[in-house]
């Protein structure tokens, strides 16, 4: 990992402040008449223009369609699939390898997965769950023993880099399931026996500040809106809606996706900037147990 005491001190020095600066300390939800479209306050990467009219995001999710290539591993489990704002790469994990799929616009399918943007990352210990930054330059996921790890590109041409150990408030961090926010600034997950989520604003890539409670309720398979002003989670087999007012804001129990929501299970995968599109899983898509990866549109 090289390093990792510096960057230990570092983050014990000053967690709390930067965590401030990063993503503010996190009260409860309320109205907020200045809430802005993300911690930023601007739209993350090149996503789509919530304002092109892509969808009415007002209207219910349509008819799914099964991602056939996502689809090769039987069994239902819990498992990610991370876009980038541009919604053109996709990456998930299969048997313990990092994959990326491409497609040239939005109109085209995805390719088939493939691991060669990870020759330096899937060196033979089992990666699972990523999570990638709206702009495609940084990679989140775990692996040896369980433990957050990153891995970084200098551009979307590039291959990813060697992993190195993710820390928080000093240490190495050992999630259930983490998220890292579109823009990067802020890191989100649940801790190895689940439960609330957690968020911690960024020092650097590979280091966070002070861990601060994002939820009141216990989530599972978290996956947060660009802005960060919307949580979709799954509970009892079905995908759940929560809103805050602000990134200060602390989420509180969301409402039923109730046009997505079937008499299988369903986890949510990812959902694009401008609130159109959802990436899902569903056991009830394909065989039984299939636990195949849908895609679902709201109509304009």
């Amino acid at each position: 990992m090289g390093g990792l005491d510096a960057i230990t001190a570092m983050a014990n020095l000053t967690p709390f402040v930067l965590l401030l600066a990063a993503c503010g300390s996190v009260t409860s939800s309320g109205n907020d008449p200045d809430a802005g479209s993300g911690s930023s306050g601007e739209p993350s990467g090149d996503a789509p223009d919530p304002a092109s009219g892509r969808c009415d995001p007002a209207r219910p999710f349509g008819a799914p369609t099964v991602l056939g290539q996502f689809n090769t591993t039987p069994g239902f489990r819990s498992l990610t699939l991370a876009l980038t704002a541009d919604e053109l790469t996709a990456v998930d994990s299969e048997r313990g390898e990092l994959r990326a799929s491409r497609r040239p616009d939005l109109d085209s399918d995805f390719s088939l997965p493939g691991a060669e943007l990870f020759d330096q990352v899937n060196v033979g210990i089992a990666l699972e769950s990523p999570s990638i930054t709206g702009d495609g330059l940084h990679l989140y996921f775990s692996g040896e023993e369980g433990f957050l790890l990153s891995a970084a590109r200098p551009d979307v041409t590039s291959s990813f880099g060697a992993a190195q150990s993710v820390i928080v408030q000093g240490q190495r961090l050992l999630p259930s399931t983490a998220r890292i926010a579109s823009d990067g600034k802020t890191l989100y997950w649940m801790d190895l026996n689940g439960g609330k989520l957690n968020a911690a604003g960024a020092i650097d890539s590979v280091t966070f500040g002070a861990a601060q409670i994002a939820s009141t309720m216990d989530v599972a398979d978290p996956v947060l809106a660009a802005d960060e002003l919307r949580l979709y989670y799954s509970s009892g087999g079905e995908i759940l809606v929560a809103t805050r007012a602000t990134v200060q804001n602390v989420f509180e129990p969301g409402a039923p996706l109730l046009d997505v929501n079937t008499s299988g299970r369903e986890a949510p995968l990812f959902i694009t900037a401008d609130d159109c599109e959802l990436y899902l899983q569903n056991d009830l898509a394909g065989p039984a147990g299939s636990g195949d990866v849908l895609h679902v549109r709201r109509g304009r």
